[in-house]
């Protein structure tokens, strides 16, 4: 049974500037087309979930956004 759930967070960001609102976008995507496909077979193998980890780490989310301007 596939459940779907719903995010946490308003289904509207018009708080957040586009490219903020872009990367929450791109995130709920790997969530559902990576992570959630993999999690029964992360939880049933108590592995790490890789592919999900690989996924974010393609987009560039995995590392600090920290300005250029601080080095």
């Amino acid at each position: 049974m596939n459940a779907i759930v719903k995010p946490a967070l308003p289904a509207t960001f018009s708080n957040l500037s586009e490219a903020a609102a872009a990367r929450v976008e791109r995130v709920r995507q790997i969530a559902r087309d990576v992570a959630g496909p993999a999690a029964a077979a992360v939880d049933r193998d108590a592995r790490f979930p890789s592919e999900a980890i690989d996924a974010l780490k393609a987009e560039g989310l995995l590392s600090a956004h920290v300005p250029e301007r601080f080095g």
